[in-house]
């Protein structure tokens, strides 16, 4: 089960991606854990006997949400977390003052890989630094001050740990799985 876990988890570190839906990782985890769900229950015939551990099928279940929870919660969180580069940057335009977008040509923030576009802009009392690559508009937004919808106004955007964000644009008639419509 430990291989399967592994599979999971990394199939959703490759998969999920800012502005993208949650829905392809999700039924990705779902369909590994059906497999070894299966497997289980085959060999468990095929031994003819109920050896074994009596909640296997429950033990299962439990590790399939545990790796559902980290597609849903953890992956783009944990992907700008330890990218102290992106921090240092996104403070640093904020402590100066800058204003406008200035395309960066080395590095990454999160999945996000160069050339991207760092978007820096002030408000009372708060700031926002917006890093996207993505054609689609998608991205992820640190956040200084106060934080709300008013940052995403008419987009979907979804908190992800301490100051960090990811946003996307409205299409048609809402949000990728996994995001709210802000300020609409």
């Amino acid at each position: 089960m430990g291989f399967a876990v592994m599979i999971a988890g990394t199939l959703s570190w490759l998969i999920v991606r800012p502005g993208d839906s949650l829905l392809p990782s999700l039924l990705a985890d779902v369909a590994i854990f059906l497999v070894v769900g299966i497997a289980h229950k085959g060999l468990r015939r095929l031994k003819n006997s109920r050896a074994g551990r009596p909640g296997g099928s429950y033990l299962i279940a439990v590790v399939c949400v545990v790796c559902m929870l980290w597609t849903y919660f953890g992956v783009l969180a944990a992907s700008v977390t330890f990218d102290s580069a992106a921090v240092a940057a996104a403070r640093h335009d904020i402590a100066i003052g800058a204003s406008g977008c200035r395309l960066v040509q080395h590095g990454s923030v999160g999945f996000i890989s160069a050339p991207y576009q760092m978007c820096t802009t002030l408000g009372a009392g708060s700031a926002i630094v917006e890093f996207t690559s993505n054609p689609n508009g998608a991205g992820y937004a640190y956040i200084s001050g106060a934080s709300g919808n008013s940052w995403f106004a008419d987009g979907c955007a979804r908190h992800l740990i301490a100051s960090w964000w990811v946003y996307a644009p409205l299409v048609g008639a809402g949000c990728p799985l996994g995001y709210g419509v802000q300020g609409v």
